[in-house]
């Protein structure tokens, strides 16, 4: 089993690693290069940044290679990482170690613990590598999970979408939230309904369906009426 999860543009600078080197593969070094030759106003447009983030974007790359570094799953600070209680055991990182994938548009496919440095870039921006846009860039790569493996879906379309389905057993979960008697759903419901499914899976260390469906997860549903073999179906309750 393996769980896929979304990037988040928010960062968290507060953990800080100065101990550990960074480790990038071929790949990631192509789009580096890339964005190392745009001028200022070019990686303005390019990525579809403001004013007001521009300056540091820019300092990002500028200062790619420097520490500190941060573990992937303390720095990103989306809503959905904002509900995970990141004072993670020894047990709860091996499990984060052997089943949590996050998919970037720098990094690829990388491993919640793994160290990366700041940066920002989604899977739309205006670059090209290898005459690739990002996505065709990076579906090979995204594509290299064991073929037939369960994978609990927690990722957005951007991301989720650039993996062949056909190639593996895919969960997908769904977020609702129920106003004037109806079900609701929106991005916000659904990144926070992640998050908190994430942190469940972590705490529990569930290592399948049936165990994860036995379990009762605060402020998240199960509505078995609306589920299925292959979708899972929760109501955000707060």
């Amino acid at each position: 089993m393996k769980i896929i999860f979304s990037p988040a543009k928010d960062m968290d600078f507060s953990k800080k690693v100065y101990s550990e080197d960074l480790f990038i593969s071929e790949k990631t070094k192509g789009i580096l290069k890339e964005i190392s030759l745009l001028s200022k106003e070019n990686l303005k447009k390019s990525l579809k940044l403001s004013d007001n983030l521009l300056d540091d974007v820019y300092d990002y790359y500028e200062n790619f290679y420097e520490k500190p570094f941060f573990r992937a799953i303390d720095l990103y600070n989306g809503l959905s990482f904002r509900q995970l209680d990141k004072n993670f055991t020894e047990d709860e990182e091996k499990y984060i170690k052997d089943y949590l994938i996050i998919l970037s548009s720098l990094y690829g496919m990388i491993n919640g613990l793994k160290y990366i440095s700041p940066y920002r870039l989604d899977m739309n921006a205006k670059i090209k590598v290898d005459n690739l846009n990002l996505k065709k860039y990076w579906i090979e790569e995204y594509n290299n999970i064991n073929k037939n493996e369960k994978i609990f879906n927690l990722a957005s379309d951007e991301f989720s979408s650039l993996i062949n389905r056909e190639n593996y057993e895919f969960i997908d979960f769904e977020f609702y939230k129920i106003k004037n008697n109806e079900l609701k759903t929106h991005s916000t419901t659904s990144k926070k309904g992640r998050g908190i499914l994430l942190n469940s899976l972590i705490k529990n260390k569930i290592e399948n369906l049936d165990e994860l469906l036995k379990i009762e997860i605060e402020n998240l549903i199960y509505r078995e009426d609306l589920s299925s073999k292959n979708k899972i179906v929760y109501i955000l309750n707060n």
